[in-house]
């Protein structure tokens, strides 16, 4: 699918039809898809990342070709995606209600899949 810049935040950023975790998985298919269209080429980098509403950024424009350099480096690497999610990295304490569930991230299983991804 190919979306406007608007309609792209509404797909990643969307919370009605199912869960934060969801949402943080569309983020990251948001991401690949932009590095992507950037690899790509025939695409300014800049107007591409500037045309979505509502994104906001610190990094200084003169990095921005380090950035787009770093992103044709790593072209071929292999893309590692992960949502730190129940039922293998999060749980959940509370009542469910008005109130809500507290989410518990369980960090040891989270270290131990950064651990080897990172060795692989």
């Amino acid at each position: 699918n190919t979306l406007d810049g608007r309609r792209a935040v509404l797909f990643a950023r969307s919370r009605y039809a199912d869960s934060d975790y969801a949402r943080a998985d569309r983020n990251q298919a948001l991401l690949l898809a932009l590095r992507d269209r950037i690899l790509a080429g025939g695409y300014d980098p800049v107007a591409l990342i500037t045309s979505l509403p509502g994104l906001s950024t610190n990094i200084p424009d003169e990095d921005i070709p380090d950035l787009l350099q770093l992103a044709l480096d790593s072209a071929d690497a292999e893309v590692v995606r992960v949502v730190f999610g129940p039922p293998d990295y999060t749980g959940f304490v509370g009542l469910a209600g008005r109130r809500g569930w507290i989410s518990i991230p369980d960090f040891d299983a989270i270290q131990a899949y950064v651990r080897d991804v990172v060795q692989e």
